[in-house]
């Protein structure tokens, strides 16, 4: 019972997974599949019925549609492919459009999940990528498998019900190749979802691997085997390899036996054709129609086949995803609470005073703050770390941080960073590339652009960990000195060293 409650809350978490990717875009999406199901079913079933009257003219058959011009049946079957291709050019734009606002919705959910702290700390780099790339892509995929695939399904219907009207014993033929393909699919479908589920695993501790080494060289080099290390990136590779071969060779085996089915009806059908042909119950237009109509109408399987397998997968793709946001148990965040009327601040339940530059002063442990959670409920509060990080751009990208640009307060907060006299010196000024994680500039630059950063944010509360740390005597004082003169700024200093306050 428990079980089923469990099974049935995780599908209305999915639902409500899909509903908020497609969120602003469901009507534009549905727009889509429509237009493009009306033009490819219409056209197709009509270019089969002109086919079918052109060789029941030919053969002395009266024709269906009530055109008795051979000319104009070529030229309507002709211009068929003309339609459905300019319709196509219009749509392919459209649904990149769709299917680049469904990726981008996942990421921005990892994202926020991310700074929101939901994502659970056993997610490592690897795994946060997968999930990133991915994961989001088995999503994307299924829910782009109803535009490729539903205008075949409901082709195919529309097929059928043309079909049944000619003979219904060959029609009946037709469907065999869904039935084997569906039965294979559901009995299949959980081998599929676990292989799928191993290859992401298994890719993710690969990429995690990789990084690790990365990061880490100097000690792999000299405290391991470099032997050693091939052999553990040979295992996980295989191991990764090994699920990926079982998971290609399922879809293999899969259109294999849909493939295969298809063949063997069609023969049946020609046979049964023949006979029917003979007693003058099937006319050449009719023999016509139906092979060409087959074709069509064995994607069938491949379309209910496709929509399945991807389901599944997706599923595993978001049970992933979900497992990511899963929130760990965390330690109690410590508490910043700002009382201007009285002049004082209260970290971790400690009361300190503000002076009258509006700064204050907290000794704390040598532990650094970044290990710990920091809360305070008051809009505009920022915190520059003891050790900030800058993302892969340039000075002024890191500094504007995605704000609209603003020349006059780019250059004063330049300033109070004493961060303009480097910009005046250094080849490329602030159009300089920082690196990956600020590894181009020294470390004292790296928390002057940090601190620039939140300076340009208009911070009403600012919150700095060791700001001595990484600069020299002389940049300390100017950026001490130019954050005491702005008395609208409330400035708590938080430092491991007591010297700060003789500095």
């Amino acid at each position: 019972m428990q079980k089923e409650a469990v099974m049935k809350n995780n599908k209305k978490l999915y639902k409500d997974y899909l509903r908020q990717i497609l969120s602003g875009k469901k009507i534009f999406f549905l727009f889509l599949i429509c237009l493009e199901t009306t033009t490819y079913s219409i056209s197709f079933l009509l270019s089969g019925l002109f086919k079918q009257d052109i060789f029941n003219i030919l053969s002395g058959e009266p024709g269906t549609l009530g055109i008795s011009d051979i000319g104009v049946l070529i030229l309507l079957n002709i211009s068929v492919p003309l339609i459905i291709n300019c319709v196509k050019q219009i749509n392919s734009a459209l649904i990149t459009r769709a299917e680049m606002h469904i990726v981008n919705a996942q990421r921005e959910i990892l994202f926020r999940n991310y700074f929101n702290g939901k994502i659970s700390t056993g997610v490592g780099f690897g795994e946060m990528i997968n999930l990133y790339r991915n994961d989001c892509n088995d999503v994307k995929n299924y829910l782009l498998q109803y535009y490729y695939q539903l205008p075949k399904i409901v082709l195919a219907v529309c097929i059928l019900i043309v079909l049944f009207n000619i003979n219904f014993v060959l029609t009946i033929l037709c469907l065999i190749p869904v039935v084997i393909t569906v039965i294979a699919t559901k009995k299949l479908g959980k081998m599929l979802s676990l292989y799928r589920t191993n290859v992401r695993e298994a890719g993710g501790q690969v990429t995690e691997f990789i990084e690790n080494i990365f990061d880490n060289y100097e000690f792999f080099s000299i405290e391991m085997d470099k032997g050693n290390i091939k052999n553990i990136f040979k295992k996980k590779c295989s191991k990764r390899a090994d699920y990926a071969i079982r998971d290609s060779m399922l879809g293999k085996i899969m259109e294999v036996c849909s493939a295969k089915s298809e063949l063997i009806v069609l023969s049946i059908i020609l046979i049964f054709a023949v006979s029917f042909f003979r007693n003058g119950s099937f006319t050449v237009g009719n023999f016509v129609l139906f092979e060409y109509y087959f074709w069509f109408l064995s994607s069938l399987p491949d379309c209910i086949a496709n929509i399945l397998k991807e389901r599944k997968l997706s599923i595993v793709a978001y049970d992933r995803i979900h497992k990511g946001f899963q929130e760990d148990k965390k330690e109690a965040p410590i508490k910043l609470l700002v009382d201007e009327r009285h002049m004082k601040i209260q970290f971790d339940g400690k009361i300190y005073p503000l002076n009258r530059q509006m700064a204050a002063v907290i000794i704390g442990s040598r532990k650094p703050l970044l290990e710990k959670a920091l809360y305070c409920d008051r809009k505009g509060f920022f915190c520059l770390y003891q050790n900030p990080t800058l993302f892969s751009g340039t000075i002024e990208e890191n500094i504007l941080w995605g704000s609209e640009k603003n020349d006059e307060l780019l250059t004063h907060v330049c300033k109070m960073a004493d961060l303009q006299k480097d910009l005046d010196i250094i080849e490329d000024g602030i159009k300089k590339q920082v690196g990956k994680g600020g590894d181009a500039v020294s470390g004292g630059q790296r928390k002057r652009i940090a601190l620039a950063r939140i300076l340009y944010n208009r911070p009403d509360i600012l919150f700095i960990e060791n700001l001595e740390d990484g600069l020299d005597k002389k940049t300390f004082d100017r950026i001490y000195n130019n954050l005491l003169e702005d008395k609208r700024l409330i400035k708590i200093f938080y430092v491991t060293n007591s010297n700060f306050l003789e500095r």
